[in-house]
C-alpha cells in the first residue's frame, strides 16, 4: 500500500470523529483522538511486530545474505577481487 493512500485513510479516519483542520474542534473528539493515538497505535505496531516474528532473522543468516550479495556482485562486475558491496 503507498504512502498517499494510508496518509488519505489517516485523514479518513480523523473525519469519521469529527475531526477538522483549521476548525475550532468540539471537545466530543477528544476520546476519538485518543483512541487513535493511542490503542490504534499499539495495535498496528504490534501487529507489525507479529508478522516479523515470522521471518527470523539471525547475525548467521545476515552473514549468509551479505556473502550471496558480494558473490553476486562480483559475478556480475567480472571481478574476483574483494571489493566491498556497493549499495
Amino acid at each position: 500500500m503507498c504512502a498517499s493512500t494510508r496518509g488519505s485513510q489517516f485523514v479518513e479516519g480523523l473525519d469519521i470523529i469529527g475531526y477538522f483542520p483549521d476548525m475550532p474542534n468540539p471537545e466530543k473528539i477528544v476520546p476519538g483522538l485518543r483512541f487513535i493515538f493511542g490503542p490504534m497505535t499499539a495495535l498496528i505496531t504490534l501487529l507489525g511486530a507479529l508478522i516479523f516474528l515470522r521471518f527470523p532473522f539471525t547475525k548467521t543468516r545476515h552473514e549468509q545474505i551479505r556473502a550471496a550479495l558480494r558473490k553476486r556482485d562480483r559475478e556480475a562486475k567480472g571481478n574476483a577481487g574483494n571489493e566491498p558491496l556497493s549499495v
